[in-house]
């Protein structure tokens, strides 16, 4: 299983603003480090696609934000599934 402790996590604070569009094409990969979402974040004022982490042992939500890989905190990621 992989150590999360030290991942970076998304301030629930800064996120601006949570909307849906049509999701990227995908559709051979049902595990890996980038599955595309119809999620988009609007986050420290720059808008990022959400991505999917996921393996055996691991499914997070993640974005890039200033060249940084950002796992979504559980408040953030709990408003996505209201969408």
């Amino acid at each position: 299983m992989m150590n999360t402790t030290n991942l970076q996590v998304t301030d629930p604070d800064l996120v601006e603003s949570v909307s849906k569009t049509p999701t990227p094409m995908n559709k051979y990969v049902s595990q890996g480090a980038r599955i595309p979402t119809p999620y988009v974040l609007k986050y420290k004022g720059r808008k990022s696609r959400v991505y999917r982490a996921k393996y055996d042992n691991f499914d997070e939500l993640w974005i890039r934000n200033n060249n940084e890989q950002v796992f979504l905190d559980p408040r953030t990621t709990k408003r996505l599934s209201v969408h």
